[in-house]
């Protein structure tokens, strides 16, 4: 099927430099004034439809999120949040914002869960009169520092996809001092900040992922500090296919796909693939997204099965994209061959009722942008199954109900073919929609709404 970028509404007035899925929604946080054009300050989230504040935001730049023991957690560059004193980092519940701790003397950068304990980094040094140097860990009752911490700004933070007895804690950054050059890890049985044994890199490190069973570390760096070649991108200390010809600032791995992004313009060994800001490695060689953006990506999600990308991009597949948009549909969408549908068409889901999976089929007689999302019978977004352009065809999709409660679903199709405008495209809303079993509507010129009622059996 097709892939392509897609805006998430009006988007936001400003750069975006973290993404994270609380709640079943999307948060973004940045340095912005408005989301949708309404007043949202440095912080926002999207429910799938709309763009919403967080009561009135912070007073200064949100740099990282991490959700964590129920709680979404904000750090950035902020002395406030929604008018409460909160020193750099606070906590939202999906209903207000709470201070924690006695917050700290600079910005956060980066969040983690490690051994069940939040960690966060930056460029503080002190946590009430506590020295931490960059780095501390909030065990639920009090911040800690973790082995004396650094002497440079730490930007990432990653633990390894191990048990969580044998896991180890990675810090990224700018630091420089004794053996760390850039890079250290860290288990509580050491009570120290170790060095890697490639010894670490030449410029600072921003992103880390884990991916095919070793760490991936993205940054500034050009070569380890051992002088092997590591092109902003490196594996176990090694260049990572290639690389890029410019710095990263975001990694994602997803399955076999292991997504970088940042401010870079080919991708790969030697001359390498044009790929603006974004690409992926699908495991045996690089792929472009569509044209990319055209400015910097500082961070990506995958939610629901689609990529997100925020930055400091207006634009992104040639398309308007206000710093934050969507790339592609969703995994395990398959064409199913024959001849081409006369007639758009939403089949009725196979097996009915199901648990917890179930196939949903749709036919598209010419190429068209397409929706398929799920909804509670109170109109709440459960998933997003496919978001994006595809050819004409018959289609399917898998739907992993695995989280949902048994009940009834609402299984949305929304098509719009390429060459007909929405009646009411300067607002980006719809006008109107199916609801009922087998309902069809028409929302807009030339686009069609067919819902299904799924039967969910736990």
């Amino acid at each position: 099927m097709g892939q392509s970028w897609v805006a998430l509404g009006d988007g936001v007035d400003g750069p975006v430099y973290c993404l994270a899925v609380y709640k079943n929604q999307l948060y973004a946080g940045g340095k912005f004034a408005t989301a949708d054009g309404t007043p949202a300050s440095n912080i926002a989230r999207w429910d799938g439809e709309a763009w919403f504040p967080l009561g009135s935001g912070t007073n200064g730049a949100v740099r990282a999120l991490f959700v964590h023991d129920g709680q979404l957690y904000v750090g950035g560059d902020f002395t406030s949040c929604d008018g409460l004193t909160c020193s750099f980092v606070a906590r939202w519940d999906g209903i207000g914002w709470s201070a924690f701790g006695s917050g700290l003397n600079g910005p956060v950068f980066s969040m983690t869960e490690y051994q069940r304990a939040l960690y966060i980094g930056g460029d503080f040094t002190r946590v009430g009169s506590t020295a931490v140097n960059r780095i501390a860990v909030w065990d639920g009752q009090a911040w800690r520092p973790v082995s004396g911490g650094v002497n440079g700004t730490v930007y990432a933070l990653e633990v390894t996809d191990a048990s969580e007895l044998y896991a180890d804690l990675y810090v990224g950054g700018a630091f420089v001092q004794q053996d760390l050059a850039r890079i250290a890890w860290y288990h509580p049985a050491y009570q120290t900040l170790l060095a890697t044994v490639w010894g670490g890199f030449n410029a600072p490190v921003f992103a880390f992922a884990n991916y095919d069973g070793g760490l991936v570390a993205g940054g500034s760096f050009t070569s380890t500090a051992a002088g092997s070649a590591a092109s902003h991108v490196a594996q176990r200390g090694h260049d990572f296919n290639g690389g890029t010809d410019g710095d990263v600032y975001a990694l994602r791995s997803e399955g076999r796909d292991l997504y970088a992004a940042g401010t870079f313009g080919r991708v790969g060994p030697g001359s390498g693939l044009e790929a603006a800001n974004a690409a992926k490695w699908n495991g045996d060689s690089w792929e472009t997204l569509g044209t990319g953006t055209n400015d910097t990506v500082r961070t990506l999600v995958v939610f629901q099965g689609l990529l997100y990308a925020g930055g400091e991009f207006d634009s992104a597949g040639g398309r308007p994209a206000n710093h934050v948009a969507r790339w592609g549909a969703a995994t395990g969408v398959e064409s199913v061959h024959g001849e081409l549908p006369l007639n758009i068409r939403l089949l009725q889901n196979y097996p009915n009722p199901f648990n917890p999976r179930t196939t949903i089929g749709y036919a598209l007689p010419r190429a068209s942008d397409v929706r398929v999302q799920i909804f509670s019978t109170l109109g709440l977004l459960a998933a997003t199954l496919v978001e994006g352009v595809q050819e004409a065809g018959s289609y399917e999709v898998q739907f992993d109900a695995s989280g949902l409660a048994s009940g009834v679903y609402l299984c949305q199709l929304r098509v719009r073919p390429l060459d007909l405008p929405l009646l009411d495209s300067a607002s980006g809303r719809d006008s109107g929609s199916g609801t009922g079993p087998g309902r069809y509507s028409r929302s807009g010129a030339g686009e069609v709404v067919q819902t299904k009622r799924l039967l969910l059996l736990k």
